[in-house]
């Protein structure tokens, strides 16, 4: 039994802490090697069962030839919650009782100090502006680069946001870059997002680049 997932070709004891916990960096490992059907490869003559990630999306365990038990089906977030009988390896999955996932998030947004509201000016607007559509030309650049390769279009969408993000990196504008690959990147998001017309400014200047 192990958290997250399973590189084959090695013993339990072989494990790298990362892949059997799940962390993101266990993932990279362990897609790099097997891709995101990983359990395909699980060549262990013991059954595994794991948790961490719901991949049938409907309810249901994730069973793979009897062998590999994927047992999360979302239960913090309004699923079920799914346990497994041993040795007779009986399945048994409850309701769960609400999204707990969405409720603590909501208590923690309630219970934050007033967010100060910002006036933005004529002035600012433009700035936004020239960030947006610098964002949009950039999304629009690394998607390009990507196409480069005749296998890209290929890929699963999941895959395709994991490349992509390869390519933005960290900054101050990623996660707008990613909102406007997904054509969900619009004015009023960016303005509620950046939120200080000065840190807009701020952040015009420190990503020239984008720009211009």
């Amino acid at each position: 039994m192990v958290h997250g997932y399973w590189e084959p070709g090695k013993t339990l004891a072989e494990q790298n802490d990362m892949v059997i916990m799940g962390t993101m960096g266990g993932e990279k490992i362990v897609t790099k090697v097997c891709g995101e059907k990983w359990y395909e490869y699980y060549d262990s003559d013991k059954p595994l069962i794991v948790g961490h990630h719901d991949y049938l999306r409907n309810g249901q365990p994730l069973i793979y030839r009897d062998k590999v038990f994927c047992l999360d089906t979302s239960c913090c977030t309004g699923g079920a919650l799914t346990a497994i009988i041993l040795p007779s390896f009986r399945i048994i999955s409850v309701p769960s009782r609400a999204n707990y996932w969405r409720q603590t998030v909501r208590a923690y947004r309630a219970s934050l100090p007033p967010q100060p509201v910002f006036e933005w000016t004529a002035e600012d607007e433009l700035v936004l502006e020239k960030i947006y559509d610098a964002i949009m030309s950039r999304v629009q650049q690394l998607l390009a680069e990507l196409k480069q390769d005749e296998n890209f279009e290929q890929l699963t969408p999941h895959q395709q946001g994991k490349l992509f993000a390869e390519k933005v990196g960290h900054s101050n504008l990623a996660r707008y870059i990613h909102h406007a690959r997904l054509g969900k990147l619009t004015l009023d998001g960016l303005r509620r997002g950046l939120r200080d017309p000065d840190w807009a400014r701020e952040v015009a200047e420190d990503f020239d680049e984008f720009v211009g």
